[in-house]
């Protein structure tokens, strides 16, 4: 972005940065920048105090994008920052007295797409699972499965009815067997 060099000096923000904050923003050149800069009231960032022929753009980078050498690869090959995403978290299944009188239970699952990695999650992270840099599980790593899960009745059926839903989930998800070996799993 280019400086609005015709800008009362009131309008300039300046400021000093100790380093996990900017970057240069040469494509060739994404190194950490120490030291002053002045923000524009455009958004763009230059450094030192205030705009000379040496002033080089810098780039406004989250704290995580230092934390990782493929997000800076990333950043240099695409200008994209990844970093919104979170990792699907553990969720501990616990059916509830209504759950028990229906019979059964909702379960949803993260599926990891290149490794046989499952974690149980709850319905909220399936909801927030994107392929867009938003906040939520990446849908592109990660594929999101939801069952039905038989927790009441008789033994056999349950047995029966849990192996029907992990024959269809495995069609999609063939280690997910593992994960789902105890077709009585919540039987009361």
């Amino acid at each position: 972005m280019l400086p609005q060099l015709h800008m009362p000096p009131s309008q300039i923000k300046k400021a000093y940065t100790a380093g996990g904050e900017y970057i240069i923003a040469n494509v060739n050149d994404r190194r950490e920048y120490v030291g002053y800069l002045h923000i524009y009231p455009n958004g763009a960032i230059y450094s030192g105090d205030k705009y000379t022929s040496d002033s080089i753009e810098l780039l406004m980078v989250p704290a995580q994008y230092f934390n990782s050498q493929y997000n800076g690869i990333y950043f240099k090959l695409t200008r994209a920052a990844f970093y919104n995403h979170t990792d699907p978290q553990h969720y501990v299944l616990v059916p509830t007295a209504d759950d028990r009188k229906k019979g059964v239970v909702k379960r949803y699952f993260a599926c990891k797409r290149n490794e046989d990695i499952v974690i149980e999650v709850d319905s909220k992270q399936v909801q927030a699972a994107n392929v867009s840099n938003k906040k939520g599980i990446n849908a592109r790593i990660w594929r999101m499965i939801s069952l039905e899960w038989t927790i009441a009745g008789n033994t056999d059926e349950v047995q029966r009815a849990n192996s029907r839903v992990v024959s269809v989930a495995s069609r999609k998800v063939p280690y997910i067997r593992t994960y789902l070996s105890d077709l009585l799993e919540f039987y009361q």
